[in-house]
């Protein structure tokens, strides 16, 4: 193969699958797995990280077929993505318990001036097994693109919910009831935002942490008053639950 151009490069596609044949399997769930269009990224994990890991010996085996059982993908993907933090994850380990361990190895080494970014450390057990769902679901759409037919699997069922307002899917963050962190922190956390446009900016100190509002706030995050994007967000969830329940007890009583 002769370049058109000296600053041009060129790849042996062939002699590239075969060096690197032992991960080729389990590369669409690892794409899918650290982000893509409909699946959240981790803060300073990126492909050639998630290479790195593959190459390593993590496997991904589970992710992407449509009878897995889901404690074996969530089980494989906590393991990978801790591996992307540099820890090990044993079978009983979550990730809130690598989360913690990985904050713990980190802070030993920094200085009071210089705290450790939350946006760095592994997501909580609950937001991963969410983001894993996620990437499931498109791993799965993707194995089935040559089949022409595609996977009899609800997105309802698999990080998504349904927004009523717009018509569309939005991810959910963290299951339905989840506190985000304990009563005593969101304590500290709190916005006193009292303008027309209460939290609709990151000058909300809600905003910029990414969470929702709450009662201790000022605006109470009230919907009618309250402009923070996550705030609204949670309440499309806890409403598209209220009705999922109501609809389910209706079945009921009609079966009765």
């Amino acid at each position: 193969m002769e370049l058109t151009s000296p600053e041009r490069t060129s790849v042996n596609i062939g002699d590239t699958v075969n060096k690197h044949q032992a991960i080729v399997p389990q590369l669409l769930a690892a794409h899918a797995l650290t982000g893509y269009d409909t699946v959240g990224s981790y803060f300073g994990v990126g492909k050639v990280k998630a290479v790195k890991v593959l190459k390593a010996g993590y496997k991904l085996d589970s992710m992407g077929q449509p009878e897995a059982q889901q404690k074996t993908v969530i089980l494989e993907a906590t393991q990978f993505i801790a591996a992307c933090y540099g820890e090990k994850a044993g079978p009983d380990d979550s990730m809130s318990d690598i989360r913690y361990r990985h904050w713990i190895s980190r802070m030993g080494r920094k200085t009071a001036a210089s705290v450790h970014q939350l946006k760095s450390l592994p997501p909580t057990s609950e937001a991963l097994v969410e983001n894993v769902k996620r990437a499931h679901f498109q791993a799965c759409i993707w194995r089935a693109a040559l089949t022409g037919e595609a996977p009899d699997m609800d997105p309802l069922e698999n990080g998504w919910v349904l927004d009523d307002d717009f018509g569309g899917l939005i991810p959910v963050t963290l299951p339905p009831q989840t506190e985000i962190a304990p009563a005593a922190v969101m304590k500290l956390i709190q916005c006193r935002c009292s303008t027309e446009t209460s939290c609709s900016t990151e000058r909300c100190g809600c905003v910029a942490s990414q969470i929702s509002c709450s009662a201790f706030c000022h605006c109470q995050a009230e919907i009618r008053t309250c402009q923070n994007k996550w705030t609204l967000l949670r309440q499309r969830i806890e409403d598209a639950n209220d009705s999922d329940e109501n609809e389910s007890d209706a079945e009921v009583d009609r079966d009765d």
